[in-house]
């Protein structure tokens, strides 16, 4: 603790103040770009899990499927649409 308090000491001797939760939130995205992606996402078709069908409702992508594989795919979509 006192090595990051003498690292914050500013050139006015004072300690600089905590920035911790102060950071702007500039990368807010549109509401409707962020309805395209879900739709997107629920275009996918799911599978059940073959673990626990009775104790859980969960739907699973196919292994097949990866983020980079649906990144691409979303990009022809944006394209067609």
């Amino acid at each position: 603790m006192i090595q990051t308090v003498f690292a914050k000491i500013g050139s006015s001797g004072v300690v600089m103040e905590d920035r911790r939760g102060k950071a702007c939130k500039n990368s807010k995205l549109d509401d409707s770009i962020k309805d395209t992606v879900r739709n997107h996402i629920n275009s996918f078709k799911t599978i059940e899990s073959h673990y626990c069908r009775k104790t859980t409702e969960r739907k699973y992508f196919p292994p097949t499927l990866n983020i980079s594989k649906m990144f691409l795919l979303y990009q022809e979509y944006c394209q067609d649409n």
